[in-house]
């Protein structure tokens, strides 16, 4: 058997799939690029300009709505 590797975004009290990857390593590379456009988007100014540790503690929340499940295919 084969495994797959599915992203699941959480949203209220459900999950639901956004992407499925062959690897673990291309789903964690694709929450960490979506989680970090959604903290980039909590603030108004420049990115350069953005608190080293506000956007570290935006982009560990936007983290934690997405898990990868592993399935059996």
């Amino acid at each position: 058997m084969n495994k797959v590797y599915a992203v699941m975004e959480s949203v209220g009290n459900f999950s639901h799939t956004i992407a499925v990857f062959d690897s673990i390593d291309e789903g964690s590379e694709f929450i960490m690029t979506n989680a970090l456009e959604t903290a980039k988007e909590q603030f108004t100014c420049n990115v350069e300009d953005i608190p080293e540790i506000e956007l570290e503690e935006e982009l560990e929340l936007a983290m934690s709505y997405y898990a990868i499940d592993e399935w059996e295919v």
